[in-house]
């Protein structure tokens, strides 16, 4: 099943909802609606310069076919905000050098954010 530049808005809005109410704004997010093999969106993160780049992909695999709602495209975002959110640890994590005093920060900051939220 094809994403509609609707169901794109859709999408959009519950990230940007997100981004706000986690407080994520000092990323640079671009959306894009794009042909993406084998998922339903996914985000790229550039953690060092700010940037983000969340994707909705115009196809749905069958088995999605009834589950393109509303709900589903919600459910799509705050999977990618997910990514967003716990993109620094990540990024941390990865590195080939790195001290505990990065990760508890990391941590850290994840956990304020969910303060907010939860």
């Amino acid at each position: 099943m094809k994403t509609t530049k609707e169901d794109f808005n859709v999408f959009v809005k519950e990230c940007e909802r997100l981004v706000k109410k986690l407080g994520l704004q000092s990323y640079n997010i671009t959306y894009i609606h794009t042909k993406l093999n084998n998922r339903r969106a996914e985000v790229y993160i550039d953690y060092a310069n700010g940037l983000a780049v969340v994707k909705l992909g115009f196809d749905w695999d069958d088995k999605a076919r009834s589950l393109l709602s509303t709900y589903e495209l919600k459910l799509a975002a705050k999977h990618e905000i997910g990514h967003l959110l716990v993109g620094r640890l990540h990024c941390i994590a990865m590195s080939r050098y790195i001290s505990e005093n990065e990760i508890t920060e990391a941590v850290e900051e994840i956990a304020n954010r969910l303060e907010g939220v939860l």
